[in-house]
């Protein structure tokens, strides 16, 4: 799987837009996660950002990075980061982040998230044993209608073709089940929304889930093992799926 991942990653459809990684992860919790994970939250340095609200959650951000904690669930993701600074003579310059692919930035989410279960894992060992139900890979991105590769226009055209007139926009989501075997469940959400013209834009997500429902599931601490397998199946099924669509 990772060959194959490597022999396509110089040509994905989708760096040829700006598309958005997410990754989250469920977990079993119980109602003391909290402190743990405002501890977690809080054993960054001061260079991030930190914000928790009480018996809720935690955001932990820097530089386009967002990470958010909540009792049993942790997301992941990263968007272009633009700073306004002024110059030498105090004018405003605008500086955006420098431009990286979609996988890459990936690699960097799932290695940020690693750090962060160590760390929550480091305040309380038990948390190594926690069991993991499910993981999740998001590509999200915006692109104009002509644009649209040939995969994600095949999903449209099926799911447009019974109107004999132009849709002027639309917005739906389908989920698909991949694979089932052993109590592990493989599926995939498909969202696409457009907004009226004249913009012609339409949003696309893809949200490539494992969950697990078997009498081994893995945990926490095996999450680096785990997800070393999982992201370049999700990330082979994006650009299939952009390039091919709907496989018969």
């Amino acid at each position: 799987m990772q060959n194959n991942l490597q022999d396509n990653e110089k040509s994905m459809w989708f760096d040829n837009f700006y598309a958005v990684p997410t990754i989250g992860i469920q977990y079993e919790s119980n109602r003391s996660d909290i402190f743990t994970i405002q501890k977690t939250a809080f054993s960054y340095d001061e260079t991030y950002k930190v914000e928790c609200s009480t018996f809720r959650q935690c955001r932990v951000s820097k530089e386009g990075l967002e990470i958010v904690l909540e009792p049993g669930n942790i997301i992941a993701s990263h968007k272009t980061h633009i700073e306004i600074k002024p110059d030498v003579y105090g004018r405003p310059v605008v500086k955006e982040s420098e431009s990286k692919t979609y996988l890459s930035t990936l690699k960097y989410l799932i290695s940020t998230l690693y750090d962060l279960i160590t760390r929550l894992c480091e305040i309380d060992s038990k948390n190594r044993h926690r069991e993991i139900t499910q993981i999740g890979i998001v590509l999200s991105t915006r692109m104009q209608i002509a644009d649209v590769p040939p995969g994600i226009s095949s999903l449209l055209e099926a799911q447009t073709r019974i109107w004999q007139q132009k849709l002027l926009s639309y917005d739906f989501r389908l989920l698909t089940e991949i694979s089932k075997e052993n109590g592990i469940s493989t599926r995939c959400h498909h969202m696409a929304k457009k907004t009226p013209e004249p913009d012609e834009d339409l949003d696309f997500a893809l949200d490539y889930q494992r969950i697990y429902r078997s009498s081994n599931n893995p945990n926490l601490g095996s999450f680096n093992k785990i997800c070393e397998a999982f992201y370049p199946e999700a990330v082979l099924y994006f650009e299939s799926f952009g390039k091919k669509g709907i496989q018969k």
